[in-house]
């Protein structure tokens, strides 16, 4: 049987990682938090945020922000 992961919302994810639903937000939108969109909202899997948080988060949103300046 094949197991279903549940999907987490930008403010789980938020919560999750003690950083604003902005910052998570933004990470979907440049592609360096994989997501996927369901209409206007965002659905993440544990698994997808726990690899973005061990490749340095912060780091990849700031560089998405600089780039795009």
């Amino acid at each position: 049987m094949t197991r279903i992961e549940p999907l987490m919302t930008v403010r789980d994810v938020a919560d999750y990682c003690q950083c604003s639903e902005d910052h998570v937000r933004r990470a979907c939108r440049t592609g360096a938090l994989f997501s996927k969109r369901l209409g206007r909202h965002y659905r993440l899997v544990l698994e997808d945020v726990d690899a973005w948080l061990s490749e340095g988060a912060a780091a990849s949103i700031d560089a998405a922000s600089r780039s795009s300046r």
